[in-house]
């Protein structure tokens, strides 16, 4: 039976459809690929036993499943296995299903054909999502993805609701009256210049004429849009988090990487860490938030002078070469169309120097070249040019989700 097949008959028997269903094939065999296992061993990974039956038997009806029986006799303190319940215990005599003398348990070892198969079609949809003639600094990046550090920017939190930079601000441009203004406003915008943009606001704004009037605009924005209850599969912060990183940055003020991990956590700012290496060596998966977060006003950097006042101090510059002397940083959900990262990065990174990627979609070879040029080496996603914006969404999440996935598998 062909993979596409096996696919096909779990997609109709548990009712799902055929990308899911190839999902949970994957997850068995990434479980099971080495080992014999159970039915209870898969429910601790999280499967319902009705789903773990009816897999196992399609699996066995295609021949990529054995199966045999660990029996425990009452005259033995060890378990043997057996090929059949019909077989005779070489301890009391009895045959193995005799269950009044045995206790015992059904086990199951994959064929290797089924675990080929599986990578075979997992490179294949790698393919798919990967640019052209980037497989090569992927297969680079993969290869140093335990000394990682992910660095997150605004557009992984789109998905989770949030505004990018540029929607942020626009909304605050109702504090703007003249319409001189508010054009001028509008180009700071779209060309990404976000700092002067949020100086000219301060500058032409009664109302968010002060630092402390604008955060909380931005707190109150995220706390009404933010929406934590959202389906896996359309967004990437637990795909970020399963690369299982002992560090974490990110600029975004949200709480998302907080949210949805499991275990003891805390969002650090940049003022509370005076020590980095008692932090690496606590044993914590340190979430970092670089410009601040909602739930600690005064930490949060909006503006021009709280920018410049973070990264005119060496302190930050030690702090990240500390990080960086033995780490590599992949940056996801940052745009190098706007001036705000260009600016981050140019200030700091490019100076500390190392191997350090990004993640962008659709990338000419022009473009990356141009960004291996800055220090930065590139993997290009496949998103497309869809008029559809949901679907360009979906698709980036999807491209994201896809070569994450693979980085650890």
């Amino acid at each position: 039976m062909s993979l596409d097949t096996l696919i096909g008959n779990v997609s109709k028997k548990l009712i799902i459809n055929e990308e899911d269903s190839f999902n949970l094939i994957k997850k068995i065999t990434e479980i099971c690929n080495k080992d014999m296992f159970t039915v209870s061993s898969l429910e601790n990974e999280g499967f319902k036993r009705g789903d773990i039956l009816n897999i196992l038997e399609i699996f066995k009806e295609a021949g990529f499943l054995t199966q045999q029986y660990q029996c425990l006799c009452k005259d033995n303190d060890e378990p043997e296995i057996y090929d059949s319940l019909q077989e005779t215990c070489e301890f009391c005599g009895q045959v193995v299903k005799n269950t009044f003398v045995h206790d015992i348990t059904d086990i199951y070892h994959l064929q290797e054909d089924i675990v080929k198969l599986v990578q075979e079609k997992e490179k294949l949809i790698l393919q798919m999502h990967l640019g052209d003639g980037f497989i090569t600094l992927f297969e680079e990046l993969k290869g140093k993805i335990h000394n990682v550090i992910p660095f997150l920017g605004a557009g992984t939190s789109i998905p989770l609701g949030l505004d990018s930079w540029g929607q942020l601000l626009a909304d605050m441009k109702d504090s703007i009256f003249s319409s001189d203004d508010k054009r001028m406003f509008d180009k700071y915008i779209d060309k990404g210049d976000y700092l002067k943009a949020l100086t000219f606001l301060k500058n032409h704004s009664l109302i968010l004429s002060e630092d402390k009037a604008i955060k909380e605009r931005i707190i109150k924005r995220i706390e009404a849009k933010y929406n934590k209850n959202i389906e896996d599969d359309l967004h990437n912060i637990k795909d970020i988090i399963n690369l299982n990183s002992d560090f974490y940055i990110t600029t975004n003020y949200d709480l998302a990487l907080t949210d949805f991990k499991t275990g003891d956590n805390y969002p650090y700012t940049f003022r509370q860490i005076d020590d980095l290496q008692d932090l690496l060596n606590s044993g914590k998966q340190i979430i970092l938030h670089l410009h601040g977060h909602i739930k600690d006003k005064d930490s949060m950097i909006v503006t021009q002078e709280n920018y410049n006042e973070i990264y005119g101090k060496t302190a930050i510059k030690t702090f990240l070469s500390g990080i960086m002397g033995s780490k590599h940083l992949l940056f996801i959900g940052f745009s190098f169309n706007d001036d705000y990262f260009k600016n981050i990065f140019e200030n700091v990174f490019k100076d500390i120097g190392g191997d350090n990627y990004i993640i962008l979609p659709d990338l000419h070879m022009e473009e990356a070249q141009d960004l291996i040029k800055m220090g930065l080496r590139p993997i290009s996603i496949k998103v497309g040019d869809s008029k559809n914006k949901e679907e360009k969404a979906r698709n980036y999440v999807k491209s994201i989700k896809v070569v994450l996935n693979n980085l650890i598998n």
